[in-house]
């Protein structure tokens, strides 16, 4: 029996299959970059309107595509380049009726850490999804769930919407902020050391790892809990547990939960 959260298997198969017409697109789907057009003799050139509001609208967009066409666009596209987005053929013909111009295509240079921002918020979310299902107790029985886990799975929710900060499990982290782990280990430091640590413990069976390599993330993570109950903790030691467990998280991309910790790893200023 599947967990009964209409609003999160919509959210999950929108971003598995991509966004319809008449579906709501979130805030974090917003993208912007270059305007260009296809020039058949110069190739893409910059779109130059008459107006600024114009320029605005013509540099933003939503994107709906599905999540594994965005992760296809980063890995093929250059490390430091952008990708195109083409305008809707009607948009096309438009703009070559204003331009009076001969424009096969037209659309949006957009930079690669835009499309990577929509990858974090994602697995931010399903990880933040899924340490609060764990903090209520829902963990399941393989693929089925009892009658009283849907009912605590009922009050817990996946923020689709903007939001500037996670406030989940371990500990409010502002988005794109980081912890600085300097020669001094701070109380709210240890803190978040201390939630990371506990965090991947209850989680690292759901990480897509081997055997082998969630047993050597389960026992860094509890090195790192230790070390970080000492006083004072060594701010050297554990650098070099974050580090083993990053590397260990980044055999498992592919997997959100793994990817979203990963993430959060990264996040600690080393």
């Amino acid at each position: 029996m599947k967990l009964k959260v209409s609003d999160a298997a919509e959210w999950i198969e929108h971003e598995l299959s991509g966004y319809p017409a008449g579906a709501e697109i979130p805030s974090y789907r917003e993208i912007s970059g270059k305007p260009r057009y296809f020039n058949p003799y110069h190739g893409w050139v910059p779109l130059i309107f008459g107006d600024p509001e114009t320029q605005e609208k013509a540099s933003k967009r939503k994107t709906r595509q599905p999540i594994s066409e965005i992760m296809d666009i980063l890995a093929r596209s250059e490390k430091g380049g952008g990708a195109m987005f083409s305008y809707p053929a009607a948009v096309v013909a438009d703009l070559g009726k204003h331009f009076d111009l001969e424009v096969p295509d037209a659309g949006m240079e957009v930079s690669l850490p835009s499309l990577a921002g929509i990858l974090d918020e994602v697995r931010t979310r399903i990880l933040d999804w899924a340490m609060k299902l764990e903090a209520v107790g829902v963990r399941g029985d393989g693929m089925s769930f009892s009658t009283k886990d849907q009912e605590k799975a009922a009050g817990v929710h996946i923020n689709i919407g903007s939001i500037g900060s996670m406030v989940g499990a371990i500990g409010p982290i502002a988005a794109g902020a980081t912890v600085n782990v300097t020669g001094q280990v701070t109380q709210g430091q240890i803190e978040l050391l201390l939630s990371l640590a506990r965090q991947v413990q209850a989680l690292s069976d759901r990480m897509d790892l081997s055997v082998e390599a969630a047993k050597e993330m389960v026992e860094a993570a509890r090195a790192l809990e230790e070390e970080a109950k000492r006083s004072p903790p060594d701010a050297g030691r554990i650098r070099l547990l974050l580090n083993g467990m990053k590397g260990v998280a980044s055999n498992a991309l592919g997997n959100l939960v793994s990817s979203g910790v990963l993430e959060m790893i990264q996040r600690i200023s080393l």
